[in-house]
């Protein structure tokens, strides 16, 4: 996942500009009541790729809070990592800033990318749309 975080995909011509990522558990009722609000935000922006990730159906997937969100930029790679509020607007927010290359990940956000990236080579196959 080191690959990630400085452009991605950038030599691949058909990736979406960005890839938005809400890692969440099915026993999760944040996650559950989120979900469809996803859904409605993947279905307006089709333009990204959008992957919902039910870590309990993939092994090795360890996240400590619901939702995670991973936002990755073709060009510039990681943007964003981490928990965020279940808000349609603020996801929003941080993918136009995605968009516009304005969104960078702080220090954190890399080093627990990084070791998270360490645990499971099953998430850079769902964040580039591929079956693991």
């Amino acid at each position: 996942m080191e690959d990630m975080l400085e452009a991605p995909y950038s030599q691949v011509p058909d990736e979406p500009l960005v890839t938005v990522a809400c890692l969440c558990a099915q026993w999760c009722v944040v996650c559950r009541e989120w979900e469809p609000v996803f859904a409605q935000l993947a279905a307006a922006h089709p333009q990204h790729r959008w992957v919902w990730v039910d870590i309990e159906d993939h092994e090795g997937l360890e996240v400590e809070n619901f939702p995670s969100l991973v936002i990755l930029h073709k060009a510039h790679g990681l943007c964003f990592w981490g928990e965020v509020t279940p808000r349609a607007e603020a996801w929003l927010r941080l993918l136009q800033a995605a968009q516009l290359g304005q969104l960078k990940p702080t220090d954190v956000e890399k080093t627990a990318w990084m070791t998270f990236g360490q645990e499971s080579h099953t998430l850079g196959q769902l964040l580039r749309g591929q079956a693991p």
